[in-house]
């Protein structure tokens, strides 16, 4: 096949070569050993990892954590990481990537693979696929870079016949490496002492990603998406579509989605859905799926509004060279309480009406603000007549805020903008005058209100810190999500809009980090829980927990280090 194609010459004048530098699909890879345990000075026999309960005790120093400065760099680097072709079946295509060493001389072997792909767009190389038939490198497969001297991969590429729009190939360019040359050290008794040895490997999947003109491509339909669903993200909603490829071709497509609680609804936007190795991405291009064959993929994007619990069905629309080729809708489920950010963008009213944000600050201390802007959207089938008020915790009227309009009437699915203003007031003794805005909703086929109060604060002057304390983290196992809680204790005369961070580090030094709070106001003189969800279960093993809780100038912080023993304990079981 390379034989035959090779006489193809005229072909390459026929065909035009796009190049765009990709840097989301490519994959740089560092392969890092360190030979080194931090809590056993001496060599000790690999054992079985187990999960369970211990049947025996054994004393380990805690685990510490330590910090690592950057101090390194790649063998070698490489433009571009992609290479987009268009031609024609057929049609024989040159193509290059200039390589070029960093600051020392450095071997390097290059060979053509095959690329699979992960559930997050990611790709990686499959050294068991034979591509040799379409692509052939011209260039060495061994290469010896010398220092500051650029070097370049090439070879040509025969566009694949057939119905297949879409192909991709990859090139798998590995540094040999080097090997570690410490030198063993011994102390007075003769024992080895412990050293760390490092070695580091580079190497880079390039990939050409090739489109076939003059093919339609119409097996874009075969595209599946089998499912939708809701998960958290930092607190927020976030909507996922998992999408297969069950053919022999890859293809690039676009993914739309549309929330509605009833056939009539439209107050959702519409929203294009990106696979999260392309999220980073800032321009259009951020929005196209490529998927390989026979691969799953994952594409989602957060809600840029707040969704009540309920019953809802998913629109989706899937588009293949910017024509819907496919239609679908699915049902999903939604739990307000798996997404605790919401709890300060948005309250919901009765049925059907909800109000954004769910607490109102009004403030003229200096960097505060004195007027609010309110959002109310009716998301049920009746229109509702809606009025407003603030009452101060003496249960009268708080005559500094002024609502504008304080009544508002609403179709199905219509929205309205109002506002509360902050009066000019004199300080006085007050650092903080509380109160409730107070939403009484009615709807034009039933003869009774549906109302709820939102906590408000009015803010004369800067106010002092709060007093807070916090109880120490504890593990919970309910709900979908199981994660840690803390109960804290507000003694002081001012509430604290709650953001919280906890950091996690296990016994390996990996860190994960989940925040909470999310702007939620602890009141003064009273408790509230903290709860830090986790996406699923611990392996067992010991961490080190720390917890920072901002508190403006002076933050609230803990330390502990928490156990899992036993993996089938570590997980909820709903």
């Amino acid at each position: 096949m390379i034989r035959a194609f090779m006489t193809q010459s005229k072909a390459i004048g026929r065909s035009r070569l796009l190049v765009k530098f990709l840097t989301n699909f490519a994959a740089v890879v560092f392969l890092l050993h360190l030979f080194v345990d931090p809590v056993i000075a001496q060599a000790q026999p690999a054992t079985k990892p187990q999960v369970g309960r211990p049947t025996s005790t054994t004393r380990r120093d805690p685990p510490r954590e330590i910090s690592v400065t950057q101090s390194f760099e790649p063998a070698f680097a490489i433009e571009p990481l992609s290479h987009r072709i268009e031609g024609r079946a057929n049609d024989v295509i040159p193509f290059q990537f200039k390589i070029e060493s960093a600051n020392r001389d450095a071997q390097v072997e290059v060979s053509i693979v095959g690329l699979r792909q992960e559930m997050n767009g990611q790709i990686f190389h499959d050294e068991k696929a034979d591509m040799t038939e379409l692509i052939r490198l011209v260039s060495p497969d061994k290469m010896t870079l010398q220092a500051d001297k650029p070097s370049v991969i090439e070879g040509l590429v025969q566009m694949p016949r057939g119905e297949s729009k879409y192909h991709s190939f990859g090139i798998l360019v590995r540094d040999v490496g080097r090997g570690n040359d410490i030198t063993p050290q011994f102390n007075p008794d003769g024992s080895q002492k412990t050293q760390a040895g490092i070695r580091f490997v580079t190497q880079y999947i390039l990939r050409l990603d090739l489109v076939v003109e003059g093919i339609r491509g119409e097996q874009g339909h075969q595209l599946q998406v089998e499912d939708v669903r809701m998960t958290p993200l930092d607190g927020r909603p976030r909507l996922q579509a998992i999408v297969s490829n069950p053919t022999g071709t890859a293809f690039e497509f676009e993914l739309r989605a549309r929330l509605r609680s009833s056939p009539s609804d439209r107050s959702f936007k519409t929203l294009r859905l990106v696979l999260p190795v392309r999220a980073s991405i800032q321009d259009d291009t951020r929005y196209q799926g490529r998927i390989l064959p026979k691969s799953r993929i994952r594409m989602e994007e957060l809600l840029p509004e707040a969704i009540a619990g309920g019953q809802y069905e998913v629109d989706l629309e899937l588009l293949f060279e910017n024509r819907v080729v496919d239609k679908k809708t699915l049902p999903i489920s939604v739990v307000a309480q798996d997404f605790p950010a919401q709890e300060v963008l948005i309250a919901q009213v009765g049925e059907g009406l909800q109000v954004s944000p769910a607490q109102i600050e009004l403030s003229q201390a200096r960097g505060g603000s004195r007027r609010q802007t309110i959002l109310l959207k009716n998301t049920g089938k009746d229109a509702k007549s809606i009025t407003l008020s603030a009452i101060g915790a003496n249960q009268l009227p708080m005559e500094a805020a002024l609502i504008q309009p304080n009544e508002v009437q609403l179709p199905p699915n219509g929205s309205r903008k109002l506002s509360v203003t902050l009066r000019s007031q004199s300080a006085g003794s007050d650092t903080v005058q509380y109160g409730k805005l107070i939403v009484s909703s009615k709807s034009d086929t039933r003869d009774y209100n549906e109302t709820k109060e939102l906590p408000m604060a009015i803010v004369l002057k800067q106010p002092d810190a709060p007093v807070v304390t916090m109880t120490p983290l504890e593990w919970v196992v309910d709900g979908a999500y199981p994660g840690f809680v803390t109960t804290l204790k507000n003694s002081g005369d001012t509430h604290l809009p709650l953001q919280a961070l906890l950091s996690i580090v296990d016994s390996n030094g990996r860190r994960m980090t989940i925040p909470s709070g999310f702007g939620r106001w602890l009141m003064p003189r009273s408790s509230s829980k903290l709860e830090f969800r986790m996406e699923g279960p611990m392996i067992p093993g010991e961490y080190q927990l720390a917890c920072e809780i901002l508190n403006q100038d002076k933050p609230i912080t803990a330390k502990q280090v928490f156990t899992v023993t036993d993996l089938e304990n570590s997980a909820s079981k709903n």
